[in-house]
């Protein structure tokens, strides 16, 4: 709020002149009879002019007549309220109207007139602690998004920082062939792996179309739903290995140790099985190598159902 906006008054009352003070306090003061209609008020302290002459700073419920009751009563009830406002312990305005003597003992007894800069700083903070709810409620909004927003820019400062980089599959899929080496989600369509040893390895959803793993060590290895579709996996280990939901139609298999390896859901369609160790392979729902679905509880073999 701009302080200059705020009209300030000088008060004199004969030789003696006050302020400045700012407009909300000359009207209160002269609703509580602090200030009388033959007080002489200026903006310049050269041109002077009476209280009554000014009806903008003087309420009407000051020119109420004594002889009217309910005036009176308005009177009374304004007083009450600016007493309220200015938060000063004063005595009743009505009181000092009647007395010119209590009036001057009053004057007499009060603080030394605030410099006008403090006289403005409590108006100013006056008129923020009655600002309107609409006010409050859109401060209240403002903080309420920008709270959003830090939370926004913090979950994707946090997706962007962690999310794995195509810089980082590039690096660890280009890393050389060991045991428990991490290459889910790698292609290596064709790779040439025989006798590679990966046992241990992570081997999820990876891309082994075609590839040459002759006599490879996979034991323990997880495949799962990997691509091995007409892979080269003659006389490789493949004991206690996950190649749930695994392709391996059209793959070489023979002679193959299968041991414990968990093929349920595996594709193998088309796929060379002969003299392969299946000995506690588990084959639940997978294709087997003739077309046929093996069922549940499909264990050292795929086992159809009767043909009715």
């Amino acid at each position: 709020m701009n302080i200059a906006k705020y009209q300030l008054w000088y008060v004199r009352r004969g030789s003696k002149v006050e302020g400045p003070y700012v407009e909300g306090l000359i009207r209160r003061r002269i609703l509580l009879g602090r200030i009388r209609m033959d007080d002489e008020l200026s903006d310049d302290q050269h041109l002077w002019r009476l209280v009554s002459e000014l009806p903008e700073l003087a309420p009407a419920t000051v020119a109420a007549a004594d002889d009217d009751p309910y005036g009176q009563e308005r009177l009374a009830a304004a007083m009450r309220w600016a007493d309220e406002r200015s938060g000063e312990n004063r005595r009743s305005g009505a009181a000092m109207m009647r007395s010119e003597k209590n009036e001057q003992r009053a004057e007499a007894g009060r603080r030394k007139p605030e410099p006008v800069e403090l006289e403005t700083y409590r108006a100013l903070l006056k008129s923020r602690q009655r600002a309107p709810v609409g006010y409050q409620q859109l401060r209240s909004i403002k903080l309420v998004i920008a709270f959003v927003v830090v939370v926004i820019v913090g979950i994707v400062s946090a997706l962007y920082f962690y999310q794995p980089h195509e810089d980082d599959d590039w690096s660890r899929c280009n890393m050389a062939v060991a045991p428990g080496i991490n290459w889910s989600y790698c292609q290596a369509e064709g790779a040439q792996l025989k006798r590679a040893n990966l046992k241990g390895a992570l081997l999820v959803s990876i891309n082994l179309r075609g590839a040459d793993l002759y006599q490879a060590n996979l034991a323990g290895a997880d495949l799962s739903y990997a691509n091995l579709a007409l892979a080269n996996l003659q006389q490789a280990n493949l004991q206690q290995v996950q190649l749930k939901g695994a392709v391996l139609s059209g793959s070489d298999l023979s002679a193959a140790d299968l041991r414990g390896a968990d093929l349920s859901y595996a594709n193998l369609n088309g796929a060379d099985l002969t003299n392969s160790l299946l000995k506690g392979a588990r084959l639940d729902h997978a294709v087997w190598f003739d077309g046929q679905l093996c069922k549940e509880g499909s264990v050292d073999g795929c086992k159809v159902s009767a043909v009715p």
